[in-house]
């Protein structure tokens, strides 16, 4: 998975990926192999730099440089003869596949969150409080904004957060833990991925956010659902956190993450199919 450099939207990295696709393309234009390492090597050091600029240095690493990186910079060309050309077209045919490996994972992730939608993160507590009862808040009036084609998000540290509580020795904990996590078997059939979630809006939806595995968690649930919201608001037109707690609320604002506290009469009254 690649990663970007911190405030750069996904549709930023984007757009440079297309434009070095592009020029990648024109690296073949030489009829002799040696042009064509010359016109390489001449542009692989710049492009790297600009890659730089919204990607990670493992990022540029793997998708500019490659492997023969350093090889093709230092190789003389009249020793290589004849292999001249595999080595510099091998190099040409796999770096234009890198980069059009990133540009569709970039694609994909902007497809799955709808980059002109806005994403509502739900945590722990609002999660337990809630449970089904979620589709029934009037959003709208929350978030100030008309809410169809919403993605509700719910970041995994919660799901693992629930898990544990419903061990503890409270029953009233227990009790709602284990409500929030029976609804979301319910809805999600076991599957992280999107699902229709009907509320007083058209289109929206619901899932899991699963972490990607090289991404170390933070050690408290509330700052690693922030440093989350932080990613997946260069992936949508407008992220917020929704809480019930007034610290998770100002934590967030103080980090420059939109939210809005959800208090006990926002959420509707439990029905007997609610239970």
């Amino acid at each position: 998975m690649i990663d970007l450099r911190p405030g750069v939207p996904l549709a930023a990295a984007r757009a440079l990926l297309r434009d070095l696709a592009r020029e990648a393309a024109n690296l073949s234009n030489g009829t002799q192999a040696v042009e064509r390492l010359d016109a390489w090597r001449s542009w692989s050091p710049r492009a790297a730099l600009r890659a730089g600029s919204a990607l990670s240095q493992r990022t540029v690493d793997s998708i500019v440089r490659g492997p023969r990186y350093a090889m093709l910079h230092e190789i003389a060309p009249a020793v290589q003869g004849a292999s001249l050309a595999v080595l510099i077209d091998s190099e040409l045919d796999e770096l234009r596949g890198r980069i059009a490996h990133a540009t569709a994972e970039i694609e994909d992730a902007l497809k799955y969150w709808g980059h002109e939608a806005v994403a509502v993160l739900l945590d722990t507590n609002l999660l337990m409080h809630a449970g089904p009862r979620l589709a029934g808040i009037d959003w709208d009036a929350l978030l100030r904004h008309p809410t169809s084609n919403v993605a509700f998000a719910i970041p995994i540290v919660a799901v693992e957060e629930l898990d544990k509580l419903k061990l503890n020795r409270s029953s009233d904990t227990r009790g709602r833990a284990i409500y929030a996590l029976k609804w979301l078997r319910q809805l999600l059939a076991d599957s992280p991925t999107p699902r229709p979630f009907k509320t007083q809006a058209p289109g929206t939806t619901l899932r899991v956010w699963v972490d990607d595995n090289r991404r170390p968690p933070l050690p408290e649930p509330d700052r690693d659902i922030i440093d989350r919201a932080q990613q997946l608001a260069m992936m949508t037109k407008r992220t917020v956190i929704a809480s019930m707690d007034q610290s998770m609320i100002l934590r967030a604002r103080a980090y420059g993450v939109d939210a809005v506290l959800v208090t006990e009469e926002d959420i509707p009254a439990r029905t007997e199919g609610q239970s």
